[in-house]
């Protein structure tokens, strides 16, 4: 008797569901531990001097705020001593019974911070580790430290939220009453007030939650009260100059431009663009990156030959380094750190550098590129349409699995349970991806035809067509917006199920 082959197109959803999801558990389980207060206290003085004052009261609640795997048992403060110098004011834990424990000398230790770890220019830098004792159950821990800094320059940025409840939540801020505070205020649901005093700035939270653990949350400012600060309108100018040349760094150059010339039949631009590649991916590769901010380096930073000598620097120090580098190979280049934008309620604008990043912005052939002096990107633009993905046989099975590239956003279907209460980040996107499988020889294949839209969402097109002895897979996917709201998750979750539950693809001989 004659078989006729026929080829069944299996399509296996990979991932599982939670069984809950994690804002579920928020609001039904009890936390690990409250904060009763947090206060944060700025000051600055005429005489040219900062005073930064912290002080919590933290309960704990639950064994795993206490045991050795906690983090609510210790507390780090990282300080620079070249500017400023740090003061314990009080430091114990009232225990249930109301009684006090005063934290002995030895529990205060000093150590290296590890983002300063292999970089012998930040050796200075201090982390007193602060181990709390007599730890039980509704104990309560308290602690003020104050930071005083050499420097009148005053930025931050706060988001009034902890991984556990926060009972009140204060920032205040002072300083003379002709220096002018610039400020930004997003209370993103919360209640917060403004007392009305002699504080040049005074914000009170009351009874905040904790902060969420879903995968793929929006950036914090959008989804928790937030602060930006600023007693001056940026200090950008100071900080974004690349000055001196990269000798040291001719023979590298000159290497990899040989290194190119033998790649074969490459057009001048394809080799400036190599060329630029290469020498970011040697920063990247080869200077170690050591994410200090520009305040605990008193809004100041090494030179492109000290950082290249050293082989370690801030996000900041690498850009200027890249720019550096790409201005001793003849391009225009300069490095900027990355600044918030922002406008205070009366429309002043002012800006914040409280993160450090960076970014390097060259040009090549009139076309000016923007890199990451910290992480790679192509800076060439690549067809959405690729070749065969890879294949493989297991007994009677041919087994596909589409590139990991196919998915224009990060997102696994493992980490979105059936039902979510915060927004989930996304991303805009209208982008085709193209495959070609081959059949054995006499296959059938059953068509698989997959298109629907979702008003105000997005689209998803799936299709798998048999063509003689190959298959065309084509799938084309739009989202038309960067946050997804809880009342859009679900259809959001159909649409990243369906797109990726033919990644990979089984093929049954019979």
């Amino acid at each position: 008797m004659k078989h006729s082959s026929i080829i069944a197109l299996l399509a296996i959803i990979c991932f599982q569901t939670p069984i809950f999801t994690t804002s579920q558990a928020q609001t039904i389980a009890k936390p690990d531990a409250k904060y009763k207060l947090i206060r944060q206290h700025y000051t600055v003085r005429r005489d040219g001097t900062t005073e930064y004052n912290y002080r919590k009261e933290l309960t704990l609640l639950r064994n795993r705020a206490i045991t050795a795997y906690a983090d609510k048992g210790e507390t780090f403060i990282t300080y620079n001593p070249s500017f400023q110098s740090l003061t314990v004011n009080e430091c114990y834990t009232i225990r249930k019974d109301g009684s006090r424990v005063k934290t002995p000398d030895n529990a205060f230790v000093e150590q290296l911070p590890s983002e300063c770890e292999s970089c012998g220019r930040f050796n200075g830098l201090v982390e007193l580790a602060i181990v709390h004792t007599a730890l039980e159950y509704d104990c309560t821990v308290v602690l003020d430290y104050t930071i005083t800094s050499k420097t009148d320059i005053l930025q931050d940025k706060i988001q009034l939220t902890q991984d556990c409840p926060v009972e009140r939540y204060e920032i205040i801020i002072d300083q003379p009453y002709d220096m002018e505070l610039y400020y930004r205020i997003a209370d993103n649901g919360a209640q917060l007030q403004q007392p009305d005093d002699r504080h040049s700035l005074h914000i009170v939270a009351k009874n905040l939650p904790q902060s969420y653990a879903d995968h793929y949350l929006p950036p914090a400012e959008t989804i928790y009260p937030t602060l930006w600060f600023s007693n001056r309108p940026t200090v950008n100018p100071s900080m974004q100059q690349v000055r001196g040349k990269l000798i040291d760094a001719i023979p590298l150059i000159n290497s990899e431009r040989v290194r190119i010339r033998k790649l074969g039949n490459l057009s001048q631009h394809q080799r400036n663009l190599l060329l630029v590649e290469a020498l970011r991916d040697h920063v990247i590769d080869n200077i170690r990156c050591n994410r200090l901010t520009p305040a605990q380096l008193q809004y100041k930073s090494a030179e492109a030959a000290e950082v290249w000598q050293s082989g370690c620097g801030t996000p900041f120090e690498k850009a200027k380094t890249l720019a550096a580098l790409l201005q001793q190979a003849g391009f225009y280049a300069y490095a900027s750190v990355n600044e918030e934008d922002l406008l205070t309620a009366d429309d002043k604008r002012f800006s914040l550098v409280a993160s450090g990043e960076a970014t390097v912005f060259v040009v090549v052939d009139d076309e000016q590129l923007q890199l990451s002096a910290t992480h790679k990107s192509s800076t060439h633009s690549k067809a959405l349409s690729s070749g065969k993905p890879s294949k493989k046989t297991a007994g009677d099975f041919i087994i596909y699995t589409i590139p990991a590239s196919d998915c224009p956003f990060d997102i696994n279907p493992a980490y979105l349970p059936s039902h979510r209460n915060t927004p989930l980040q996304a991303a805009r996107c209208d982008q085709e991806y193209s495959y070609t499988l081959d059949n054995e020889k006499g296959s059938l294949l059953k068509p698989v035809n997959i298109a629907y839209s979702i008003e105000g969402l997005g689209s998803i097109s799936i299709s798998i067509k048999q063509n003689g002895d190959h298959t065309d897979v084509i799938k084309h996917l739009s989202i038309e917006k960067d946050i997804i709201s809880p009342e859009e998750y679900q259809d959001f979750r159909r649409l990243i199920i369906d797109w990726t539950q033919y990644n990979t693809i089984y093929m049954v001989c019979k």
